[in-house]
């Protein structure tokens, strides 16, 4: 695993989840932190949108509902909770 430098964690450090504002580093939710770019060419917009744990485990099951049916999702997905 590569090390990550000061620097680029005290900028990580200022992330905070986009829907409920808590930072994502350091935060018992960074397991599981979503990281999610968007470029919509039409119109030339980029956009980055950052989730906590909790909210990436939501994106995820919005966009593959049948993970609620994978019985080692939801032993993760209870293990996360858990330890939040």
């Amino acid at each position: 695993m590569t090390e990550v430098s000061e620097e680029t964690m005290e900028t990580a450090r200022k992330a905070l989840c986009s829907v409920c504002k808590k930072p994502a580093v350091d935060a018992p939710g960074m397991t599981g932190i979503v990281m999610v770019s968007t470029y919509v060419p039409a119109i030339g917009t980029r956009e980055r949108v950052i989730l906590c744990g909790a909210h990436g485990l939501a994106l995820r099951e919005l966009l593959h509902p049948d993970i609620l049916k994978d019985p080692v999702y939801l032993a993760v997905k209870k293990e996360l909770i858990a330890r939040w």
